[in-house]
């Protein structure tokens, strides 16, 4: 059973210590180029500065960012999130958000109704960012932050298993499409 029902307000709840997405020790060429863009958009209160963060430090899907309330914000750095497709919650800390976090909370905000992720899609595709699908000649882009985020994984040693709980994998045989 999930402890976030969608009306719950969570804030009373301990961020649990949990191995996060370490997004700075892996030099994969992909995450470095997303790390670049990072920077690029590095303005706190830039929504797409927030949305690409949240999927590095949490290896989210974009429709798991865009469902981000006020009520799932834990403290000034953690946030709970709602995992969609049978995906175990998780929470995601985001240091570099603590004044937003603050904001979002203070104000009772919810910080991407006003963005869909196909406007995600567009940006993250003119961005370049994406990756070639495993069959065919099309390029993914909606995955593409999940996917460089565990194959930096992959390439850290994590193994399937480890890799299922930090992405909220019930199943370790979803884990192994990605990466």
């Amino acid at each position: 059973m999930n402890i976030y029902s969608g009306t719950k307000d969570v804030s009373s709840m301990s961020a649990p210590t949990m191995k996060q997405c370490d997004i700075e020790s892996t030099d994969i060429p992909e995450l470095k180029a997303l790390r670049s863009i990072l920077d690029k958009l590095a303005t706190p209160t830039n929504p797409y500065y927030q949305i690409l963060l949240l999927q590095l430090r949490g290896a989210l899907r974009i429709s798991e960012v865009l469902q981000i309330t006020y009520m799932q914000v834990l403290d000034s750095q953690s946030i709970y999130v709602k995992c969609l497709k049978g995906s175990n919650d998780k929470v995601v800390h985001v240091p570099e958000l603590t004044e937003q976090l603050k904001k979002w909370k203070t104000y009772k905000i919810k910080p991407f109704s006003q963005i869909s992720r196909f406007s995600v899609y567009r940006f993250y595709k003119r961005l370049g960012i994406s990756f070639p699908k495993k069959k065919g000649k099309l390029s993914n882009v909606t995955h593409a932050v999940r996917n460089i985020v565990i194959k930096s994984m992959r390439s850290n040693n994590y193994t399937d298993e480890q890799i299922a709980q930090i992405i909220g994998h019930r199943s370790v045989k979803s884990t192994g499409y990605y990466g």
